[in-house]
């Protein structure tokens, strides 16, 4: 995000109301006029609202965005259901798995 203002403001990621703790996996880049959040080997739990705020003695600016991490579904969960049973077919019917984005 460029971010700039006078005096120049202090740049705070958060997640989900939560500041983002840098980690191995989680880096912030901050330069004069930007700020950037950079997030490896993302999964579903990445997912959230993630924000900027920006604050200064004249005040602050937040901006909010929703992040979502699509993966391919989990296991079906039962209970199964096998029913019209022939010769080379059969219908199978299961519950929606946990994680299905």
């Amino acid at each position: 995000a460029h971010v700039a203002g006078k005096p120049a403001p202090i740049c705070k990621w958060m997640k989900n109301e939560e500041c983002v703790i840098p980690s191995s996996r989680l880096v912030v880049h901050k330069t004069k006029n930007t700020s950037v959040i950079i997030i490896k080997d993302v999964s579903r739990k990445d997912s959230g609202y993630y924000s900027l705020s920006a604050e200064n003695s004249c005040g602050i600016a937040t901006q909010k965005i929703r992040v979502v991490i699509m993966d391919i579904p989990g296991p079906p969960q039962p209970p199964f259901d096998i029913s019209e049973i022939d010769i080379d077919a059969c219908s199978l019917n299961w519950h929606i798995p946990f994680e299905d984005r």
